[in-house]
């Protein structure tokens, strides 16, 4: 029997980037597990930005009208677990190694080797299955034509958020190329609920939408107005349905929220189970509000699409005020064009390094903001990020960015040991 470590070591041991892409390994190991995705109803979310939100709000949505819902996303900030859950509830230790065994057997008496996504993908299959799960929805990783979770073959819906330019390498140099990836994952006779895009975009949609006889509809936007907006999250409109509370904050939040309350309204959620589930909603590392005594915000914009999200919730939060970042990169992100989106920000820059292979050095990294003009301090950990960072702020707001994986570090090390410590209760 694999224990939780030696279940992660074995999800984690096959790099995608050194496999074939394609549908074939994963369709070979649904068929040795005897088909667990078939088993559940699905709504199947692709999208460059958004796709996580809009995932974590249909989860707490379905919840509150009463479904045992599964959620599926990806990447995690500090467990592998979190990944999975049932009812708002990671996948407890225990049966993620379970799970991660019963895919082995199953991929070893095929012969497959799957791909750490692929594994971590059946192994969500099985334990939704296996919990007899009512609705869940699930997030796609890269794309969609070609990503695991595209073995389903008959969502309940289809969801498709805003599209920009990532990953241009595999998925295509247009919006265009990239959007008919995403859409990729439109069924026969399926609906597909869409966030707006660019006129390019959206004649992408029609076309794959027409060619598989799948109702389209569009998020109306300019009906979706906000009401008020605070570090507790804002107040919505949306069509008829007012006074909608959401705790996750940004323009792009209210945007995410409305394809939510659309794709909901086609499953025949009532709209009382709608406001009550995106009043609950969460979803850590997003514009998230560690505390407010003192501002420290930890948002996890980790390419340029995301960083001009993230200036934009800034300037919606404060206003022409300047704030202190404390952040890392990747060295395969377009880390200029993020750094130059959130320089005219910044008051100064704490860097502390990634835990991750791919990390981009610090000292590149502050030379290339030094040259810009920029403060910069250096860290070598965690709590020397957070001393540094709250003493320079010194009353102005902390924005922890850059990676998903030094979000997760630093926000773990935040909230276990560090939180309440010397700089306020949160």
């Amino acid at each position: 029997m694999m224990t939780y470590t030696e279940a992660v070591s074995y999800v984690n041991s096959t790099n995608w980037k050194n496999e074939s892409r394609g549908l074939q390994r994963m369709r070979s190991l649904m068929a040795a597990l005897h088909n667990p995705e078939k088993k559940v109803r699905y709504v199947h979310i692709a999208g460059t930005n958004g796709k996580g939100s809009c995932a974590a709000m249909l989860s707490s949505i379905f919840q509150a009208a009463g479904y045992k819902t599964g959620l599926y996303t990806s990447p995690h900030l500090v467990r592998e677990n979190e990944r999975m859950q049932i009812g708002g509830i990671p996948v407890p230790d225990d049966r993620f190694a379970s799970l991660a065994e019963e895919v082995k057997h199953a991929a070893d008496g095929i012969g497959v080797r799957p791909t750490e996504f692929e594994t971590l993908t059946a192994m969500a299959f099985l334990y939704f299955a296996e919990e007899k799960v009512e609705l869940a929805a699930l997030e796609v990783g890269l794309g969609g034509r070609l990503d695991a979770t595209n073995v389903l073959t008959d969502p309940a819906l289809c969801v498709i958020m805003n599209i920009g330019l990532e990953h241009t390498e595999i998925l295509g140099d247009t919006l265009e190329k990239i959007a008919g990836e995403k859409a990729g994952i439109i069924k026969d006779h399926v609906p597909v609920i869409c966030h707006p895009g660019t006129p390019g975009v959206m004649e992408v949609f029609r076309q794959v939408a027409a060619e598989h006889d799948a109702p389209l509809a569009v998020a109306d936007f300019p009906s979706l107005r906000t009401q008020s907006l605070g570090l507790s999250g804002q107040v919505l409109t949306y069509q008829d349905l007012t006074d909608v509370r959401l705790p996750l904050i940004g323009e792009h939040q209210a945007g995410n929220a409305a394809v939510a309350i659309e794709a909901s309204r086609k499953l025949g959620i009532p709209d009382s189970s709608i406001r009550q589930g995106l009043e609950r909603v969460r979803w850590p590392g997003r514009f998230e509000v560690l505390s407010k005594n003192p501002v420290f915000i930890a948002d996890g914009a980790h390419n340029p699409q995301c960083a001009r999200t993230l200036a934009a919730a800034l300037d919606t939060v404060f206003p022409g005020q300047k704030v202190e970042f404390l952040l890392g990169v990747l060295q395969d992100k377009d880390y200029r064009e993020m750094m130059d989106l959130l320089l005219p920000y910044a008051r100064g820059f704490i860097l502390l390094k990634p835990d991750s292979p791919r990390a981009l050095d610090s000292d590149v990294l502050a030379g290339y903001l030094r040259a810009h003009g920029a403060k910069v301090r250096t860290a070598q950990s965690v709590n020397e990020a957070l001393d540094l960072g709250f003493e320079l702020a010194d009353g102005t707001p902390l924005v922890l960015t850059g990676s998903l994986y030094l979000l997760g570090e630093v926000r773990n090390g935040y909230l276990t040991s560090y939180k309440g410590r010397e700089h306020g209760n949160g």
